[in-house]
């Protein structure tokens, strides 16, 4: 029973300190990322993460004095590639020069983009990530120089990116320049500024930098308060910290209460043992002695619990992974029980049966070794007060577990308030889906429009389904989206 309860306390809590591990606490998959930093605006509403184009070329071409390098990326297009036999569809982030820089990443191939690939109307050039290099343009080494055509348009491949590289903000499968044109949208804050601080440099200089830079800053508005400088990993999890942080200590309180159960299972077992302790106290036994036996033996325990929670923690993780509602922004690879989370593990093991053991050992020792072995009268006060720390065990227990339960009833209660909101329609077996059409030239948005219609007429009435078009071309992702209403018969 102490096995079972330790081995779901455990797993739990390891389960859980995986995710934390690899979202708040192991640093991103960039050399020296703790030097990343993004730059955002400050306004009376709060923080702005994105700046304009405008800002975004003014804060990369005067904030050498804090930043080794800022570099900037906008939204993500899919672009077609048409080889002989299928069509690959390839989801490219636009990213500005000196990008790969400011993350610390160099190609293995080739090399990032310079500041003339960014100029608009500048020859077209790509970076293949290493899964769209092996498994798309089969791995060749020539791939440098060579041109692909994606959309109708000739790019040519200028790098190839280590295997192990992911940018976790927006996993994408290629890279493109990021070149801005004078138009209404790049007067927007769609432009994301990330930059590498130099050497020496702290985060409150580079705030003060910006505070000397702001006067200057291009389309502020009357919002405006100034540039914010914030760390680039706290930033990926400001929105999910919080809630990560409450998850992980509702499992821990979770192992307290786990705790608390074993701990009054060990104090019922330690009565019976009271005589035996006694005697071997009487013959001259050393205290430090019997507490090293009593340590020995909760280990034990602790330990098989321990693993049995690793098992519990292996078979769930996945399912827990996926059940987490957020976007965890980290890499799919970098969640997973490495050495942190076993040495974790452990640590609550040993630390649990410190405290079993110390507990056994100030229980059995702190009554005269003759009332112990006589049972004599006396030795009911003794077994009161065990029954009295047992008592607090218990009341403890129940405490922790009524706060679990409230706080889950509260939860219940918010999500079922959130799925009774009112939508403004009838939400019910509406299912969107995102369909790619081809960037064939001469497709007019009559054509694409043409196209959903299409699709929608011949799904409709398959499987007592109805489905209605409501998207045409999209200049940035060139797909079409369609609602699809499952109206079961």
């Amino acid at each position: 029973m102490a096995v079972l309860t330790l081995a779901l306390g455990i797993g739990a809590n390891t389960a859980i300190f995986s995710i934390v591990n690899a979202v708040l606490l192991r640093p991103l998959p960039y050399p020296q990322s703790e030097r990343i930093v993004q730059i955002g605006l400050q306004a009376t509403n709060g923080l702005i993460p994105d700046v304009t184009v405008p800002q975004f070329e003014f804060l990369r071409d005067h904030g050498a004095l804090a930043f080794d390098c800022v570099a900037g990326f906008q939204g993500w297009s899919t672009l077609e590639l048409k080889r002989q036999d299928r069509i690959d569809w390839l989801r490219a982030l636009h990213v500005s020069a000196n990008f790969f820089r400011a993350l610390g990443v160099h190609p293995v191939l080739g090399r990032e983009f310079t500041r003339a690939e960014t100029q608009p109307g500048s020859a077209r050039s790509i970076i293949l990530s290493d899964a769209t290099w092996r498994d798309t343009l089969g791995a060749s080494r020539e791939i440098i120089g060579a041109q692909v055509k994606l959309n109708d348009e000739v790019y040519t491949v200028v790098g190839v990116l280590p295997r192990d590289f992911v940018f976790v903000e927006s996993p994408v499968d290629a890279f493109i320049p990021l070149q801005p044109h004078d138009t209404f949208g790049d007067r927007g804050t769609n432009t994301s500024a990330i930059a590498r601080l130099k050497p020496g440099v702290n985060l409150p200089q580079a705030q003060t930098e910006m505070a000397v830079l702001f006067p200057q800053l291009p389309d502020k508005n009357a919002n405006l308060l100034g540039l914010a400088v914030v760390n680039y990993q706290r930033l990926l999890s400001g929105d999910i910290r919080p809630s990560l942080l409450m998850l992980f200590g509702a499992v821990g309180v979770l192992l307290l209460i786990a705790c608390f159960n074993v701990a009054s299972l060990i104090l019922a077992r330690t009565d019976t043992r009271t005589r035996e302790i006694s005697i071997r106290l009487a013959l001259g036994a050393g205290r430090r002695r019997l507490m090293s036996q009593l340590l020995a033996e909760n280990l034990l325990v602790a330990l098989i619990g321990a693993c049995a929670g690793l098992l519990f923690a292996f078979w769930s993780f996945n399912t827990l992974v996926g059940a987490v509602p957020w976007n965890l922004h980290a890499p799919a690879t970098s969640i997973h029980m490495d050495g942190t989370v076993l040495a974790f593990t452990l640590g609550i093991a040993v630390l649990t049966s410190i405290v079993f053991g110390l507990a056994s050992f100030w229980q059995t020792t702190r009554m005269n070794p003759i009332t112990g072995i006589k049972g004599s009268p006396t030795q009911g006060s003794a077994s009161a007060a065990h029954g009295c720390t047992r008592n607090a065990l218990v009341v403890s227990e129940t405490a922790l577990s009524l706060m679990l339960l409230v706080g889950a009833a509260l939860l219940a209660e918010s999500l079922y308030h959130l799925h009774q909101e009112k939508l403004g329609f009838d939400p019910t077996n509406v299912v969107k889906m995102s369909v790619a059409y081809p960037g064939e030239s001469g497709y007019t948005r009559g054509t694409h429009l043409g196209f959903g219609e299409t699709v929608a007429h011949s799904h409709s009435g398959a499987a007592g389904s109805e489905l209605r078009s409501c998207g045409g071309r999209r200049a940035a992702r060139r797909e079409m989206e369609s609602a699809h209403t499952a109206r079961r018969l």
